[in-house]
């Protein structure tokens, strides 16, 4: 059967199958982690350390390409992968620190091409996109730790953020790991050879002396004061350091590759680093190891996640809370996980009322559970603990208690308090201008059963703040706007020009204040823009110019006024540039050339070819001559003739041109 699955932001997604195992419903898609509303800051010391990362990304799939695109930003340089070849070829050239890749586009190839991305694995990191039914056959080189994580198809914004900088983390893991690893030692053979001969037969009989002294007198001590010594210690050198906890570090090590990251409880990776770094702060291989197996808990969680394994997502975070609790990406992942618990709690609760309710009646371990849980949900709620911490909150507590005993009238009066807590404390975050803490607790009492009533005054308090954050933004939105019009920033950059800002502003809210003045100041400059344009015949800036104001929508007529104005120019630049013959023009008057006296006298005759611009006035300007035959004879007579013509203004579609023609005036005796 069909059931609709609702993103952790309350958004609804394609119905997914439910199929039935064992009497059992099991959702076999993977379910798709949001919003960028949860999701935490990345730390300021963290940006500067991943500047310079290389993200490529290989996919058809153009949401996921903009969704990597968006996720980067401009923190990581992102580079579209051509094909499979030009990736490899990237990565072999350390042109790449984080490779993002389309399953679906490499099809049947994609487990060798994992396979060949191995012998790079302490270089770039992997994530691979993939739809929800693709992701299933995929989880295998997951756990394998043969990629870093899978993107879900669509990817949602939040989550890729996530995953994009998880990566970046762990880019910046294996840079460390790589600038710590020991230097390679060069050959020693052109050094020994400067060591004289002598000098190394000397101190090898020292050194023999040294060992004979420290075995006679480890047999001595040995016999006076047994265990005085450590054995095989020559006296008088200096003892090797000896790190007390090299047997807790081992033991982490082996748990770690035994996968014992948490679990079993004493005897795991994350408690062993813990002792350790609990007795000794500073123990470099201790913290090392510590990041190392939080990165891979927040692994398990993440994967859990995804597959909608709830209670193991809850114990991987309780196991990094104790090694990280400020963590970024904790805080996410809690708050993603109450969402998803909530979800989850809406339609199972009634039905297992009946069920938990006996159980717990039968159980002494279950209602000594529930005893606790309404215990804790009770502390939290007095200390105003409501949500937080995500993983022990009362709201978390008393989601456990329902589900043991959710008719328990202890469960449904603290069902009530901790509504009117939630309800209360939502509204002093409204009142502070916190819209998205008041939002958040509103959201829990509505979870919880809120009725109408209580919740209809609070939806319009949310509904204000948000209408009054809204304006403040439009407003500075607005005025940013203004502030690129100064600057010049027109229509570029993309995303951060006065065009595109005003016209998102006008778009979610067009009575925005001040809009319609910082429109009238955008048009005044495109309109500049455009004349300068014209003027300077930069046809593709005036083109570019008119298309902006036809976009605002705010003047047209000026818009079509200046597209005439660029298209007369355009026309008068080609009539200008192509001299046609004269006699395309209607000539109102002319004058007879003079015949020159000593050509006359001389019997010669010849021509004149003269080249010159007719203005809108019917007048010839700008006269040269082009050709004569012969020269030097009948130029001047011909200049000073044309000069004295006169022509009907060149004219079409009803605009006066200025037209550049030639003429052929020539010189006969006949």
């Amino acid at each position: 059967m069909a059931v609709e699955y609702r993103t952790l932001s309350g958004s609804t997604v394609t119905p997914v199958e439910v199929t039935t195992r064992d009497g059992v419903q099991h959702t076999d898609p993977i379910p798709v982690l949001s919003t960028d509303d949860t999701l935490p800051p990345t730390p300021i010391e963290d940006l500067v350390a991943a500047a310079g990362l290389q993200v490529h990304v290989l996919a058809a799939d153009t949401a996921v390409r903009e969704g990597v695109r968006r996720a980067c930003g401009e923190r990581y340089s992102l580079t579209v992968a051509d094909d499979w070849s030009a990736l490899l070829a990237a990565i072999d050239a350390r042109r790449c620190d984080i490779a993002v890749i389309e399953a679906s586009l490499l099809g049947a190839r994609l487990e060798k091409c994992i396979s060949d991305l191995g012998r790079n694995a302490r270089q770039v990191v992997t994530l691979v996109a993939a739809d929800r039914k693709e992701a299933q056959s995929l989880i295998g080189f997951l756990s394998e730790r043969r990629i870093h994580r899978l993107l879900i198809k669509p990817p949602a914004p939040g989550i890729t953020r996530l995953l994009i900088e998880s990566a970046a983390n762990r880019s910046l893991q294996l840079r460390s790991a790589a600038l710590a690893a020991p230097p390679v030692l060069g050959s020693p053979k052109k050094a020994g050879a400067r060591i004289p001969t002598w000098l190394i037969a000397a101190g090898v009989a020292v050194f023999c002396i040294a060992v004979a002294l420290a075995v006679a007198s480890y047999r001595v001590g040995s016999n006076r004061n047994p265990g005085a010594a450590t054995a095989g210690q020559v006296p008088g050198a200096a003892a090797a350091p000896i790190d007390r906890f090299a047997d807790s570090i081992a033991s982490a090590e082996l748990a770690v590759s035994e996968g014992r990251l948490a679990d079993p409880p004493g005897d795991n990776a994350l408690e062993y680093y813990l002792n350790v770094l609990a007795a000794e702060p500073a123990h470099t291989k201790a913290r090392d190891g510590l990041a190392s197996v939080v990165d891979g808990l927040f692994g398990q969680a993440e994967s859990a996640l995804l597959m909608g394994s709830l209670d193991a997502t809850a114990t991987a975070l309780d196991a990094i809370r104790k090694a990280a609790p400020t963590s970024g990406r904790l805080a996410f992942l809690d708050a993603q996980l109450a969402r998803a618990r909530a979800d989850a709690a809406k339609p199972a609760a009634r039905s297992n009322d009946k069920a938990a309710s006996a159980a717990t009646g039968d159980s002494p371990a279950a209602q000594a559970e529930l005893e606790k849980a309404l215990d804790t949900a009770s502390t939290r709620l007095r200390r105003g603990e409501l949500l937080d911490p995500a993983g022990d909150s009362a709201l978390r507590n008393l989601d456990r208690a329902t589900q043991l005993a959710g008719t328990d009238p202890r469960v449904v009066r603290l069902r009530g308090e901790l509504t009117a807590a939630l309800i209360s404390s939502a509204r002093a975050a409204l009142d502070a201008g916190e819209l998205n803490a008041g939002v958040r607790f509103a959201d829990a009492a509505r979870t919880l059963g809120a009725d109408g009533g209580g919740m209809s005054g609070l939806d319009q308090k949310i509904a204000a703040v948000r209408v009054t954050q809204q304006s403040q933004r439009l407003a500075s939105r607005v005025q940013l706007g203004r502030a690129r019009i100064q600057t010049g920033a027109l229509t570029a950059p993309p995303e951060d020009n006065a065009l595109t800002i005003l016209m998102a502003v006008e778009k979610e809210a067009p009575q925005t204040a001040g809009l319609g003045d910082a429109f009238e100041a955008l048009v005044g400059a495109l309109a500049s823009s455009v004349r300068s344009a014209v003027a300077r015949a930069d046809w593709p800036t005036a083109e570019s110019g008119i298309a902006a104001l036809v976009t605002t929508g705010h003047a047209p007529a000026l818009a079509s006024s200046l597209a005439r104005d660029m298209t007369t120019a355009r026309t008068q630049e080609e009539y200008l540039a192509t001299p046609a013959p004269a006699s395309e023009l209607t000539r109102l008057s002319f004058v007879t050339a003079v015949y020159p006296a000593d050509a006359q006298l001389r019997q010669i005759e010849g021509w004149v070819e003269l080249e010159y611009v007719v203005d809108r006035a019917g007048l010839p300007r700008e006269l040269r001559v082009r050709e004569a035959t012969p020269p030097g004879r009948f130029e001047q007579s011909a200049l000073a003739a044309v000069a004295k013509y006169r022509y009907e203004p060149f004219t079409r579609d009803g605009q006066v041109y200025e037209r550049r023609v030639y003429l052929r005036l020539r010189f006969s005796l006949k």
